[in-house]
């Protein structure tokens, strides 16, 4: 038996998750007792990048975004998550077509463009990513 799988989006995995809760500390704790390492910090915004091997966390602290409010609907949370595709607004436009619901409003941008977005199970978000280059200016290492 033969079977077809496509790709409609371009899928190339998972970029990064996005944790959120009450408690920034206690996940930053529960990260470090994992092996995860904060790389980073957004440069004006209170999000920090984790990293172990291939496995990116962003924890989203910051007040009024999108991550804060959907917290506050369902506790400690994966608010969101960045899947790594070819072509980030063509798998977008595609994911779309094929019934997802564009999301209101996302808490990322890219070169002054907002990363294209949907909405996911329970009303978190889907970012597209296409450009993984390593982190820009926005974030500062640690260290």
């Amino acid at each position: 038996m033969t079977t077809t799988t496509t790709n409609p989006l371009g899928l190339d995995g998972i970029e990064f998750i996005e944790l959120a809760g009450p408690n920034p500390d206690a996940i930053a704790r529960t990260l470090r007792d994992f092996g995860f390492s904060r790389l980073m910090r957004h440069g004006t915004r209170a999000v920090d990048y984790w990293r172990q091997h291939d496995i990116h966390f962003l924890v989203n602290a910051e007040a009024g975004s999108f991550a804060e409010a959907f917290q506050r609907l369902h506790g400690p949370c994966i608010s969101a998550m960045g899947w790594r595709v070819d072509n980030a607004l063509q798998a977008f436009q595609t994911a779309v077509e094929r019934g997802a619901e564009p999301a209101p409003r996302g808490d990322y941008q890219r070169n002054g463009e907002a990363v294209p977005a949907i909405l996911g199970i329970g009303g978190s978000l889907i970012y597209f990513i296409d450009d993984t280059s390593p982190a820009d200016a926005r974030y500062q290492r640690l260290g």
